[in-house]
This record gives structure tokens, sequence and C-alpha cells, in this order.
């Protein structure tokens, strides 16, 4: 297997035995050899082999080098490689031994084939350790660990933590090293631009740029948050979209804040199914999006906090007891740690708080210190179950109409009381969950769940109390990763004493930090675990940098919009053969990608007319709207280019366009063929697509294609022949090179280009057996059309008005198979970015399971992308991966794509609104068994 380079790589960090480098001996000694100087024992130094490219750098080849001592001590193999516009350094190793005598270990360097690793034994004399090769081992250690951090490796806080650790060996401030951010605004902006709060963010947030200088030194001054003007952007005026309309709403709808988002379940049975459906194919899905392969695990941690399983209730006893389900937050950053509530609709109320009650009690036997609670908020009776650490952190109570709620929060609980005692409006009076109920209508067949985001709640978590909240409390996140990087030795050790500690960074309001068996806390901000909920925290001033931050974010945020919010909506949908998805966006953000594709389609629709469905295996269509500033110009642009086009040459167009693949044995030829390029070049005329064009003005195309025959015979007189030619009485072109033209190229033997022109659309394509196809579909169509028969159609029903593509189950696989090699090395290069940290862990606690030391402490579990584990693999001494291996010795990876396998077909559909957008997704796979 051939790994690609950049101009220069780092190699792995391996301990032999468990020794930090703060804790390095004053005798320690160190070494840097290069490589063709280095002392072999056993094994050649490999040959580079000549087709690296070092353009193609990416993160697997900093494991393609790596050394291992026999004693204590650690090493890093650099190994460069050529640069065709520069010289290449020099490979070396670079060694710290706490001992004076010779060292000896074993290096591992990638093999001429470049399809895994040799191991090779040396030997450095003792006598070659020098003072100056000090700087240059600490150099390539920060090197290391930065490099691992820029490629966005797990492990970030503790590779930060090792980095910090060699800039202080070489008598450097951990600033130092981003002086180049000197000159920049403070990153304090980018933390309140990020609404995914996780914990990627702050492990690699750089605390010494997260706040300006002094923001939050003691005796800065500070301003009230209230005086600080918030979002201004006017709501949307819905008058004219819900005047008549009074849908029927959720029954939970009237118990959810107007502010919060609420999730809304059709059923219990829906509530399992969905639960399934992720349980099976949400992580794989995501694994194609994520550059990190780990499960947070937040679903199971949410049951254990609020001490009950939504499964748990049972799949039988569930529906006779529960009618609907909806869930609701204060805000979406649940990885890290939020405020939610379960409320219930119940069929028998009785029946259902028992069996919660009972599940609630069995979680707080089972945790250590959780005690119980109970008091009243508003008209709210509740009782709870909490422990010290908010591992168990659960509060149940009835409102008026007999809903039941679970929630993890006091403040939480207290919002929904307010609402249920007519204090604050509830989510039912948003015009626009009117507008969404009214469009998804309650009790259709098709919805699992509705989702909805109102205008109040984007407010919220746009206002400068909740930005400069979360930003505080991200920051936050960063010190106690920080800290749990720099205790992590006593953690892992389990020898711990609750003790007050110290930061030096600077966060306001962090209040006291203790070192505990689980972690650092902190009395404000709670524990990487769980965050304090940004609803509990307390925020009544904010310093002068946080302010001025808020402010160039706010302004920034604010241009987004054209006077008004967007609210969305998205409806899912699952059953035993089909996923489907609804999402409505009102209005569409002004700043938004799809704003030049709004323009072109804008007034504008597709006409299933002409779109001829048939089922072909992949079949794209676009509405156009001809008087469009970017269609025009395209049409000016080839009237400069063609003056035989007196008029507008593509005035004859309609309003739609459309492009598909028919199923042919052309594509599983091209998938595997080794060069694809030179296999299309030799079968041009069996390429079976076309492009379908509405025709609006059959005399302006009769024009068009004059003009483009005449344009062409001028350009390149004699290069081309037309040939009119007939298919059951139904006329056609065919327009292929002229034997000058073709020459001595045999590949252009059978090339040619065939359209068929009707008043109604415009066919071209390469293929005349496809063309002869369609022609037989139109005979049909008009056939029933004259008996009054319905037309059949093999494809799916548009699902947009603006856009549209449906894709037959083979496009997986012809993708699959033609990008397989690509596709293999993104699932191995995330399998392999959990190796490092793994191997960091095992060399340092051999006597532990890498893996759970990372899920304690690091709080998300490493997974391999394909399903597969990780174990240790004592040859190369390095952690492998049971599916894609490890770059000593690699492995191909599974077959097939599971989350892909049993799917039949998708249909999806964009329709760009009067100020918005609905975008729908249909997926049909084989039935589960």
């Amino acid at each position: 297997m051939h790994h690609a380079r950049r101009f220069r790589l780092f190699a792995i960090l391996v301990f032999s035995t468990i020794i930090t480098a703060s804790a390095a001996l004053a005798d320690d000694a160190y070494f840097d050899v290069a490589l063709d100087h280095l002392t072999l024992t056993e094994g050649a130094l490999p040959k580079q082999h000549a087709n690296d490219d070092w353009r193609n750098y990416s993160f697997l080849d900093v494991l393609n080098g790596y050394a291992v001592l026999d004693g204590p001590g650690e090493a890093y193999a650099v190994v460069g490689f050529t640069n065709p516009n520069a010289a290449a350094p020099n490979s070396h190793l670079v060694v710290r031994s706490p001992g004076a005598g010779d060292v000896t270990g074993r290096l591992f360097l990638e093999n001429e084939a470049g399809t895994g690793m040799v191991q090779l034994r040396f030997k450095i004399p003792a006598a070659d350790a020098k003072p100056e090769a000090k700087a240059a081992f600490y150099r390539e250690m920060e090197n290391y660990y930065e490099h691992l951090m820029s490629d966005n490796a797990p492990g970030a806080a503790w590779f930060r933590h090792r980095a910090n650790e060699a800039r202080k060996a070489l008598g450097q401030r951990e600033q130092d090293n981003n002086a180049q951010f000197a000159n920049r605004a403070s990153t304090l902006d980018d933390t309140y631009s990020l609404f995914s709060g996780n914990q990627a963010l702050a492990e690699n947030l750089q605390l010494d740029k997260a706040l300006p200088p002094g923001a939050a030194n003691p005796g800065v001054k500070e301003v009230d948050v209230n005086s600080l003007k918030g979002i201004t952007v006017a709501p949307m005026d819905w008058t004219a979209y819900n005047k008549g309309k009074n849908p029927k709403a959720d029954p939970l709808a009237k118990s959810i804040p107007i502010d919060q988002p609420a999730i809304f379940v059709a059923n219990f049975p829906a509530l399992i199914a969905l639960a399934d459906e992720a349980d099976k194919y949400g992580t794989p899905v995501l694994q194609f999006t994520e550059s990190q392969s780990q499960d947070a695990g937040t679903r199971q941690r949410y049951e254990r906090q609020l001490g009950f399983s939504l499964t748990g209730l049972g799949k039988l006893l569930g529906p006779r007891l529960i009618n609907s389900i909806a869930i609701t937050a204060s805000d979406p950053y649940l990885r890290a740690g939020g405020d939610i509530a379960v409320l219930f609709e119940p069929k028998d109320k009785a029946a259902l708080s028992t069996l919660l009650e009972a599940q609630i009690s069995l979680m707080r036997n089972a945790k250590a210190g959780a005690k119980v609670v109970d008091g009243k908020l508003d008209n709210v009776q509740y009782t709870g179950s909490v422990s010290d650490d908010r591992a168990l952190s659960s509060y149940m109570g009835e409102l008026k109409d007999g809903t039941i709620v679970v929630t993890n929060s006091l403040a939480e609980l207290a919002r929904l009381a307010a609402v249920d005692a007519g204090k604050s409006p509830a989510l039912v009076a948003a015009p626009e969950y009117t507008f969404f109920r009214d469009r998804y209508k309650l009790g259709d067949a098709d919805e699992s769940a509705l989702v909805v985001l109102s205008d109040a709640t984007i407010r919220r978590w746009c206002s400068a109390r909740y930005r400069i909240a979360d930003s505080r409390r991200t920051r936050a996140a960063a010190v106690l990763a920080n800290l749990d990087a720099k205790y992590l030795d006593k953690l892992v050790s389990g020898k711990i004493e609750v003790a007050l500690i110290e930061s030096e960074y600077p966060v306001p309001n962090l209040g006291e930090l203790r070192l505990t068996p689980h972690g650092v806390t902190s009395s404000t901000y709670g524990s990487l675990e769980f965050l304090t909920p940004i609803s509990e925290l307390k925020l009544d001033t904010v310093t002068e940098g946080e302010a001025a931050a808020y402010g160039r974010w706010r302004d920034t945020y604010e241009t987004n919009w054209r006077g008004v919010f967007d609210p969305i909506a998205i409806r899912l949908g699952v059953s035993d053969k089909k996923l489907s998805g609804d999402v409505t966006v009102k209005p569409l953000i002004w700043s938004s990608d799809y704003k030049p594709m709004v323009e072109i389609v804008s007034g504008a629709k597709l006409n299933p007319a002409t779109a001829d469905l048939h089922g072909a295996l992949a079949h794209f269509g676009m509405a156009i709207n001809m008087q469009a500033e970017q269609v025009k110009s395209v049409s000016q642009m080839a009237m400069g280019i063609a003056p035989t086009f007196k008029a507008d040459p593509f005035g004859w167009v309609g309003q739609s366009i459309w492009l598909y693949a028919d199923d042919d044995p052309f594509w599983g030829e091209l998938s595997k063929a080794e060069k694809p390029e030179e296999f299309l070049e030799k079968n041009i005329s069996r390429i079976p697509l076309a492009l379908n064009v509405e025709v609006s003005n059959g005399f302006k195309l009769t024009g068009f294609l004059i003009a483009l025959h005449a344009f062409v015979d001028q350009s390149s007189p004699g290069m081309t022949v037309w040939e009119n030619l007939t298919y059951k009485d139904q006329p056609y072109v065919k327009v292929s090179p002229s034997l000058t033209a073709k020459g001595q190229n045999q590949d252009l033997k059978d090339a040619a280009v065939f359209y068929r022109a009707t008043g109604e659309s415009f066919l071209l394509t390469p293929n005349e057996a496809l063309l002869k196809r369609a022609i037989d579909r139109q005979l049909d169509r008009d056939a029933a059309k004259k008996d009054g028969k319905a037309v059949a159609t093999n494809g799916q029903p548009l699902l947009g008005e603006s856009e549209m593509l449906q894709i037959d189950s083979k496009v997986y696989d012809f993708l699959e198979r033609g990008a397989r090699d690509d596709l293999e090395r993104a699932m191995q290069r995330r399998s392999w970015l959990n190796l490092p940290i793994l191997n960091e862990w095992k060399r340092r606690y051999p006597d532990k399971d890498p893996q759970k030391i990372y899920e304690q402490f690091f709080h998300a579990k490493l997974i391999d992308p394909a399903g597969g584990g990780y174990t240790w693999n004592e040859k190369f001494q390095t952690m492998e991966s049971s599916t894609y291996g490890c770059p000593a010795a690699p492995k191909k990876g599974p077959a097939e794509i599971s989350a892909l396998t049993g799917l039949l077909r998708a249909n999806f559909g964009l329709t760009y609104e009067k100020d918005g957008l609905r975008a729908r997704a249909e997926v049909e796979r084989k039935g589960q068994k």
C-alpha cells in the first residue's frame, strides 16, 4: 500500500517505560543521529520508492516511521522525503534516555513497496550523546504533538499538554507558540460563532488567545449584560401565510416554552422506531461525515442521568401507557451538557408515573450518595433523585393537564412550570408553529416525529447573555481538559485525594476547582462529563472585552438576514420499508449557499409532463427561469461567440431541464476499468446519458438548430456529417465526425451525438439505443392519452418543484466499486486517527485498557468506522484496527458499507418557495427481517 508524503514527516512517539518529560532527570542523555549513520544490528534501511508524492501528504504518513526503545526513554523518527522544488531534510532519530549507557531499540520504516513496514534493530553508543541534541529532541517532540492537533486526531487535550511540556523544556512560554496570532482579533469571537458546542472545540481551543488581554483579570471594568443590544432582526409576518388556517396542534405544544426547540413524537412505537434506526444506522452513516471516529454516547448518558430508558419502558407496555411524547431542551449542546426534558401525554397517568418512579428508584439505589429531593415550582410539585456529580439528576412533576415531565434540571422545570401557569408563552402560540403544523398535518401516516425550531429560540440563542455564557463555558471546558491532562497519571492510578487546585488560565467565574477520582471539576461549570447547562449559569455582568466581541459577532450575524429570521421544521418518517425527511426553512437566510440557485429558479417550476420518469439509474431535474440574469449572461456570451445566432439562442427553452443515466452494463465496465478515461474515449457511443430540455417554442428551437448547424459548418467546414434518420416514423438527427475529422483515430469510429426535437422537448444523447427507448416511451404515453388511460411510469413521484434527484441502488454499487480505493483510504484514515492516542495510553499505562482510559477521561468511545475493534500488535508495537490494521500491517477493510446495504432507491426534491426552502427525501429499502 502506497502512502503519499509531505516535505517532512514526524513519526510516532513511543514509550518503553512510564516516564514523563516533566519528570526527566538532570542526567538524561540526548541523541540526534542521522538515519544513514545509525548503527543497525539487524536489517537495512529501505529505499525510498520513486512514486512518493509529497503534495499528497496526509496524516497517515505520520505513522510511517517510529522507534521503540529497549529501555526507558522516548524517541522520534523524523523521515524526510524529496520535494521536487527543494532539498530534502536529513532523516534522523532523536532520543532521550534517562540512563548513561548505550541505547538500543527497534526502528519501523515503510518498506520499499509501500505496502507496510520493515523492522530494524539499532544501537546508539553512549558516547554519541551531546548536549545540543536536547533542543533537537524537544523541537521534534513539540512538532509531533502539534502535528497531531492540526490533523484533528482524538486526544487533543493530551497532545497540547505534551507540546507544552516540550516548550517548557526549551525555555519557552506556552503563548510563544501562538505569536503569529498577536495581530488577530480575539478568538472569543470564534466561540460565539459556533452553534455546536462540543468536546472537540474545547479540546482544541487555544486558551492564551481565547480572551482579549486583561479581559478576565481582577478589576477589569464590567458592564451589565442587559445593557447590550441583542438581535434587532424583525420577526417574519406570518399573517398572510396563516390566514384561515387552524390546524390541529400537538397536545404537548401548549406545555413547551415558545423559545425552546421541540421534538414531537407521534406515539410510543414511533419513538422505538426512531431509536432503533439511530442505533442501527446512525453511527456508521455519521462516520462518512465526521473527521473523528468516536461515539460520545449522548443518548445513553442522558437516559442514565434522567434515571430511565425510553426503550426500557417496554415495547409492549409503552403503547398502552403513552399517547404522544415531546422532547425539549434549553440549548442544542447536549453532548457538552444541556438541560433536557421529556414530556409524556399519558393514557394511564397513574400506571405511567409508577413505572417511571420505579425505574428512577432503581437508578438511585445503584448510585452511591444519590438522594431524594422534592419541592414546588409555581403550581408544579416535583420529586427528584440526584447525585453530587449529576450523573443522576432526575426531577419528575405533573402539569395541570396531567402531562408528566421528567427533566435533568430544575431551571428547565421552572421554565415549563411558568408556561403551565400562564406566565410565559407556549410554542403553540408561535405563528410559525401554526404554519408548520398546517403543512405537516398532525396524524399523517408518514410522520414519526416533527422537529420545530422557532424564531424565539434562535433569538434567545443569539442573545448576549446566551452567547457569552456559552463562550465562557466552552473556555472553561478547555481549562478542565487541560487540567485533566496535567493530572492524568494520578487519575489513571486511582490514587486521588480530593483537593482544591489552581488554574493558570483566565476564565471568568471558574469557581473552586477540585481534583476528583473522575477528573477535575468546577463549582461553576461542572465537569467534562457534564457541563453545567447554560440556563443555570448566573451572568449579570460581562467584561468589556466580551461585550465588544459579542457586538462584532452580532453585527456580522445580522447581515446574513434580509429583514427576518428563519424558523425551521423537520418531519421525519420511519417505517419498515421507507425512511423520509421533509425540511422547511422559512425564510431562507439571505447569505445562503442556495442564493445563486434561488435566483436562477425563481419564478419557474419543474414540469412533470416533460420529465420522462422511467426508473432510470439516476435522474436529475432542475427548473430554470430564462429571464434570470445568470441565464441571460450565458445567452449573450453565446451570441458573442457565434454571430449566426441573431436572436437569443436559448429562447426556445422552457422551465425544465432533465439529465438522466439509464441502467446499462456500461457503468459496471467503467467502474472496473483500470484506465477509466481511456475506456470512455473508446466507448463514447455507449455512454447511456441523455439531456432532455423542455421546449417552450418549437419555432425558436428550429431556428436555433439551423443557426447551430450553420455555425458548425462555418467554423469547421467538412468536419461533421448531419444525417436525418427515423425510428417508428419518428424523425431524429445523427451528428458524427466526417472521415476527415476521424483521420486515423479509431476511437472516433462510432462517435456521434443524436438529438430528437419536438414541440415539447429536445433530447440529446451519444447513445442511439437510449434515444430509441425514449421514443418508445413517448409513443406509449401518446397512445395511453389517446385511449384515455392512465400514463404508466416506473419513476418515483417528484418531491420538489425546483430540483429533483432520483437514484437507484445500483448507483451505490457502481460508486463504491469506482471509488473503492478513495473510500477505503478515507475510512482507513478515520480508523488510524485513533491510533496515536491509544498508543500513548498503551505505552504509558501498559496494565490498563487504553480504550477504557479514553472513555473514562475523554468521555467518548473511540470506534472503528467499519465496526471493528482495536487490539495490540506485539510484533509492530502498536495498536491496530481489526478491519484496517495499522500502517505497519494494513488491511483492506470490509467488502461493503453496511449502512448502504438493503437500500433500493432514493428520491430527493427541493422547492425554492417565496422567502423559503423546502427539501424532501425518501429512501426505500428492503423490509427488515
